[in-house]
């Protein structure tokens, strides 16, 4: 009886929202994007996951030995997991993944994603002071400086000697943690590279088609 309930609310959920006029100013929006438009989207966020796999490649060389086949196969997961797991729970997938096709551990995997992660966010906020619009030079650039002294600190402090081991077992497991996210911090050698032409293309890519969908320049 539930399951009918449900069933029936969901329908009614769906013709609800496909009675709403709305759904032509959807349709004309993509009317306005050309089948050759669509193609080279689609190849461009492609190209974005192979950036991020070769970022996997680099991070992870002495364990994936050149396999790019699989380490594409990981971000494809990971990121339907990401889409489809709520709360960013899908995020798990990444250090259960490399465990299981690469035997990486657990937490070296996952120090590695807070890594990627961390990146990710320096380079959008870079990216973001730069394209925001009426933003003040000064305040543009005070921004940009800003996050590149922060990630360029934040490695070097991970990998600064401290006592954490002798503070207490909280502490202790901090310090642990602090020491294996050191590992990932150093461990890659074209890491910013990949982590910043995948993000310019990808926000490129969206926004030429999105000012597509608008019709405007």
């Amino acid at each position: 009886m539930k399951r009918a309930v449900s069933i029936v609310v969901t329908l009614a959920l769906l013709a609800w929202l496909a009675s709403d006029a709305r759904w032509k100013m959807v349709g004309d929006a993509f009317d306005r994007v050309t089948p050759a438009a669509f193609v080279a989207v689609a190849v461009a966020l492609f190209v974005t996951y192979v950036l991020r796999a070769l970022r996997v490649c680099d991070e992870f060389r002495g364990e994936v030995n050149g396999r790019f086949g699989a380490c594409l196969r990981v971000i494809l997961i990971h990121n339907a997991m990401i889409n489809v797991v709520p709360f960013r729970g899908g995020e798990t997938a990444f250090p259960l993944l490399l465990r299981q096709v690469f035997g990486i551990p657990i937490m070296r995997a996952s120090a590695s994603l807070l890594w990627f992660r961390l990146q990710d966010a320096f380079v959008v906020g870079i990216l973001a002071c730069l394209v925001w619009p009426g933003l003040h030079p000064a305040l543009r650039a005070a921004g940009i400086a800003a996050l590149m002294v922060v990630a360029w600190y934040l490695p070097r402090w991970a990998r600064a000697p401290h006592d954490w081991a002798g503070r207490g077992r909280v502490v202790a497991k901090l310090g642990r943690i602090r020491d294996i996210f050191t590992e990932a911090t150093g461990r890659s050698r074209y890491g910013w590279w990949w982590t910043v032409a995948n993000w310019a293309l990808k926000l490129s890519v969206q926004a030429w088609l999105l000012a597509l969908m608008l019709g405007t320049s």
